[in-house]
């Protein structure tokens, strides 16, 4: 039997907590598509210490909470005030937590400012990971650095040179031309976006023969098609920004994509 011809490929970070989304098992079930995981980044939980009770933790996102709740400081997070970023990581930091929800934001960005707006004076506990996108820096001038903790919950990293990561590429790439079909990437974070450009640079210099004159590129943000953009040949591949930054927002784009053939 011939492979699927449509293949969707979801950039993300890998985890040892990841499992597959929805949207995931949706696009494997439907017909004429295969869903692949290509996992640019590995994500580690790092240990740390939260050694005393702050007013406020500091939680961005989904992998900061899983990563505390496999620690041995979860219990320390029972009853604590929380603020979060993003719905999900909110409702996931109740659930494996039992966290009390004060603030919540969509982005980083929001969640500090709407801090600030409201004048927050108090300990902070920040729960990050070792190499942050946004680092709080005007909430922490505010509160003060004696009532300011960074803890380390875990550290991403990620090798383009990765051998697996590279044949898989080859397969990808190969199948799309044995089959024309451009395959389509989703394309979850920055770093993400960074580290698949340097993957797929690394993955042509090699010699493989594969190109990317052919590939669609969704991206869960204009700053992760940007990335995009600047780290792919110019004009090589199609980049579309999705509606809103969640996996309905992939779901839509797909859908709009693949029309009449993907309803997801």
């Amino acid at each position: 039997m011939p492979p699927a011809a449509n293949q969707v490929v979801f950039v993300r970070a890998q985890a040892p907590w990841s499992q597959p989304s929805a949207l995931f098992k949706a696009i494997q079930a439907a017909p004429g598509f295969q869903a692949k995981l290509l996992a640019v980044q590995t994500i580690a939980p790092t240990d740390f210490k939260l050694e005393t009770n702050p007013d406020l933790a500091i939680i961005t996102s989904q992998n900061a909470v899983q990563a505390i709740a496999r620690s041995g400081e979860a219990e320390k997070f029972q009853g604590l005030p929380l603020a979060c970023v993003g719905s999900k990581t909110a409702d996931l930091a109740g659930s494996l937590l039992g966290g009390e929800l004060r603030f919540t934001a969509s982005t980083a960005k929001a969640l500090e400012q709407d801090l600030l707006a409201k004048n927050f004076q108090g300990s902070v506990a920040y729960v990050k990971p070792k190499e942050a996108a946004h680092d709080f820096a005007q909430l922490e001038s505010a509160v003060g650095p004696e009532n300011w903790r960074s803890l380390v919950a875990y550290q991403t990293d990620s090798d383009s040179h990765n051998s697996a990561l590279q044949d898989q590429l080859s397969r990808i790439f190969k199948q799309s031309s044995a089959c024309d079909q451009a395959p389509c990437f989703l394309v979850y974070s920055y770093k993400c976006a960074q580290a698949f450009c340097e993957a797929v640079t690394v993955h042509q210099t090699a010699g493989s023969g594969s190109k990317t004159s052919k590939i669609n590129l969704l991206a869960i943000s204009a700053p992760v098609a940007e990335a995009l953009a600047q780290g792919l040949a110019p004009g090589a591949v199609s980049i579309e920004v999705i509606p809103h930054p969640s996996e309905r927002g992939f779901a839509q784009a797909l859908t709009a994509l693949f029309s009449p053939h993907l309803q997801v």
